[in-house]
């Protein structure tokens, strides 16, 4: 479901004086959003914080268009489309590839969004696992 600009004005409205307590309250917020098109982001950002979680590539969010067109001025976590994991192999490897300059950008950490679904076998995930450990220099 889309929000149109009233009532995403409504909703930052109604959460403003939550999350300004939040904010006065713990280190970061983490809020969980599938922002479904860039073009509302800023919006989000203006009104959750700092850090999106989770960010959804089958709701047609892609991280690397948003972090060259807004920057760093938000963290994201998630952003590992789980349907490439399932397919494994070399579909793992491009979606990483994919995500690459996120990745090593900074203020992310990759992963399926709402957990892994399962679909994704557990070789599967061994494999995204060790790849994204050895991309990262953990390995």
């Amino acid at each position: 479901m889309y929000l149109n600009d009233e009532q995403l004005e409504r909703y930052q409205q109604c959460i403003h004086k939550t999350l300004q307590w939040a904010r006065n309250n713990w280190h970061r917020i983490l809020d969980e959003k599938d922002l479904q098109g860039h073009y509302k982001a800023p919006a989000f950002w203006a009104a959750v914080g700092e850090v999106c979680d989770p960010v959804e590539v089958a709701a047609h969010n892609d991280l690397v268009e948003y972090r060259r067109l807004h920057g760093r001025k938000m963290a994201y976590i998630g952003g590992v489309d789980k349907r490439a994991m399932a397919k494994g192999g070399s579909a793992i490897r491009r979606e990483l590839a994919r995500l690459e300059p996120v990745i090593f950008g900074g203020g992310y950490i990759p992963g399926c969004d709402h957990g892994v679904p399962s679909d994704i076998s557990w070789p599967d995930f061994l494999d995204y696992c060790r790849l994204l450990a050895k991309m990262t220099g953990w390995a």
